[in-house]
């Protein structure tokens, strides 16, 4: 593997999607410094992301996201 294919599948492994398997992607890891580093950061700002309480919804966007929901129900 190479640091372009393993920055393409960066997601995918992130987030453990897939069926495919990772040892190639890991191989490449344990042999490559700045893609560790990469992977290190990106996990390092997905949790401090997913610690933070998310921000408030704008009240513009509420009252249209809740018309929209109402106009989508059927029956009502």
């Amino acid at each position: 593997m190479r640091c372009k294919q393993l920055i393409a599948e960066l997601c995918a492994y992130l987030d453990q999607e897939g069926p495919q398997a990772w040892a190639d992607f890991e191989a490449h890891l344990a042999a490559c410094r700045k893609c560790r580093q990469l992977v290190e950061t990106c996990r390092q700002t997905i949790l401090l992301y997913r610690s933070e309480p998310p921000p408030p919804l704008p009240a513009a966007i509420h009252s249209r996201l809740m018309t929209a929901v109402r106009r989508a129900r059927p029956g009502k």
